[in-house]
């Protein structure tokens, strides 16, 4: 401001313009539009940092279940079903953790660790290859989806995108919209700055052939710098939110598989005898199955379970024979659970709660069950209105989990998953591209689906009193041919 406004003499010898009233308001203006929202933004980062960057509660390990810590035989000879973290994480030297008989839990033996309900509860959620939810030993409970251990908290953090050293913290679902906010006002200030500083500098080289500041130069290096660095954190974090993946999701995302326990339709929920997958077209049922076996126990997702033998009572033989592992659904299904898996005997005498039938589905690699399309990935972040879009102000949408449908939306890849694994019908045009024998896959950006799971409801299939009013439609039209026809 003092070259501007004070020009010295040489300078205005040499032709440069002296005492730029205009200029010299016009600058601090513009630099203050730039300064104060990437102050605004970093504060806003910091405090949700300080006070809840989105840990999950860590409980104290009950009692009953601290034998389990004597028993690591029985934990190994489990641990291939179980389904680790998504990067391996740091054990405090005075933290022991608390591993699960996940054999004896799935049977009944023992009771789950508190907190379970939480997940059956919903009809979507991230489990291990045994139909449980993911356990966290060290924090000693239930892992949520995409949560991930912090080593170097010693925490489990929802949606954990990366640990900042710039804020002293690590940033989560809570706190990372404020981070893609600071680095893009970041990169906008520092580039201002320089443009600024290298225009006079320029003129100051061009008129008097030499620099008229050091400092300016100084300036334009430590602008040149941060610009490069929050400019490149601005596009990974844009590219991370339009994928909807944070940055511990990306490491190899192209080869990562995880597990999906999917609540079964309502005309399979009652089924004591199941075969997976179901054959395509008795994927829907105008009237529910009726119930086989004995058998009361509750299903598990053991492989070895003669209940997996026959998922579902063919009540007609398909078109064509066609052996298991042939089908391409059979590369999805692990097995089934049913929860809830432990009912204690010195309960009250209440009536039982209803059981609820999860497929365990395996992903293809690189599926992103919470894609939902670039523009809804950027609302889930950043807002649904401009101004939240602008401001550091208010949280993201996703972080409100109100919702039993599940912790996070569902995009269209997941229903894509749902459809290879014959829980639904394909929409027409995929059936129509399997018939050409050309890649469904390849047609990402014309695929949104059903809107159901992503806006936090059931899609028709999943809702038994919507699926009871279809059929009673399709039975009032079959009554109206019949009198049309007679």
């Amino acid at each position: 401001m003092d070259y501007i406004l004070n020009t010295p003499a040489d300078a205005v010898a040499h032709g440069i313009p002296q005492n730029r009233i205009a200029v010299g308001i016009a600058l601090p203006i513009v630099y203050f539009i730039f300064v104060i929202p990437m102050a605004g933004a970093y504060l806003r980062l910091l405090l949700v940092v300080a006070t809840d960057p989105g840990l999950t509660e860590q409980r104290t390990p009950p009692e009953e279940f601290a034998k389990l810590q004597s028993r690591p035989d029985e934990y190994e000879n489990d641990r291939t079903l179980a389904t680790r973290s998504c990067a391996p994480t740091t054990i405090a030297e005075d933290q022991q953790p608390v591993n699960l008989a996940y054999g004896d839990i799935l049977k009944g033996k023992v009771p789950a660790p508190p907190g379970i309900e939480e997940y059956y509860t919903k009809d979507v959620f991230v489990c291990d290859g045994n139909g449980l939810p993911l356990w966290c030993p060290t924090c000693c409970n239930w892992k949520p989806d995409r949560s991930h251990h912090c080593s170097d908290i010693g925490r489990c953090v929802l949606k954990m995108d990366h640990f900042c050293p710039w804020v002293g913290g690590v940033v989560g679902e809570n706190g990372f919209k404020f981070f893609s906010q600071f680095t893009a006002y970041a990169s906008w200030y520092t580039a201002y700055t320089m443009a600024v500083m290298g225009y006079f500098v320029g003129e100051s080289e061009a008129r008097r052939g030499t620099i008229a500041n050091v400092h300016f130069v100084v300036v334009i290096g430590l602008a040149g710098f941060f610009l490069l660095f929050t400019f490149g954190l601005n596009l990974m974090s844009f590219h991370m939110t339009l994928l909807n993946r944070t940055t511990i999701e990306n490491i190899d995302a192209a080869q990562t598989t995880m597990f999906l326990a999917v609540l079964l339709p309502p005309e399979l929920q009652h089924q004591q005898r199941l075969q997976f997958p179901p054959p395509a077209h008795q994927t829907r049922t105008t009237t529910p199955p009726s119930r086989s076996g004995s058998s009361d126990a509750p299903l598990t997702s053991d492989l070895d379970d003669p209940a997996h033998t026959t998922y579902f009572s063919n009540s007609r033989p398909p078109r064509r024979s066609k052996s298991h592992d042939d089908d391409p659904a059979s590369q999805f299904w692990q097995g089934t659970i049913t929860y809830p898996l432990y009912t204690p005997s010195d309960r009250p005498p209440l009536p039982a709660p209803e059981p609820r039938t999860f497929a365990i589905l395996r992903t293809p690699p690189g599926l992103n069950p919470w894609n939902l399309g670039g523009y809804y990935n950027l609302q889930s972040v950043f807002g649904l209105s401009s101004h939240d879009w602008i401001l550091p102000v208010k949280l993201s949408p996703c972080t409100n989990h109100d919702t039993n449908i599940s912790f996070y939306a569902m995009g269209w890849e997941f229903e894509q998953l749902l459809h290879d694994a014959r829980l639904v019908q394909p929409p027409e045009f995929i059936k129509k591209a399997r018939r050409r024998g050309s890649s469904v896959h390849k047609r990402k950006r014309k695929r949104r689906l059903d809107d159901g799971w992503q806006n936090g409801e059931r899609p028709d299939g999943w809702d038994a009193e919507k699926e009871a009013r279809r059929v009673r439609r399709m039975q009032r039209e079959i009554e109206a041919r019949g009198r049309d026809l007679r």
